[in-house]
């Protein structure tokens, strides 16, 4: 038997918080969520079409999309810390 060595599972107590992000793109607006699958955390989008669960890849270019976008646009400011 052959281990996979590109998978690692790392356990934490560490519940995780779910982050909704309703999205523009092309005139249609997108839902974005996570939900745990098998006990796999994964992202999920909602379109007006239907439900898309996305890939670790494409997980990972919608998470690098939302950050530039933030930082070009800018964090909101001010609140109570």
């Amino acid at each position: 038997m052959q281990s996979d060595r590109h998978a690692e599972t790392v356990l934490t107590a560490e519940r995780p918080v779910a982050l909704v992000v309703d999205a523009s793109f092309d005139s249609d607006t997108f839902t974005i969520d996570t939900t745990t699958i098998d006990g796999q955390r994964v992202v999920v989008m909602q379109q007006k079409d239907g439900v898309r669960y996305l890939t670790a890849a494409e997980t990972l270019a919608l998470s690098r999309a939302l950050l530039s976008r933030l930082a070009y646009v800018g964090f909101p400011e001010g609140g109570d810390r």
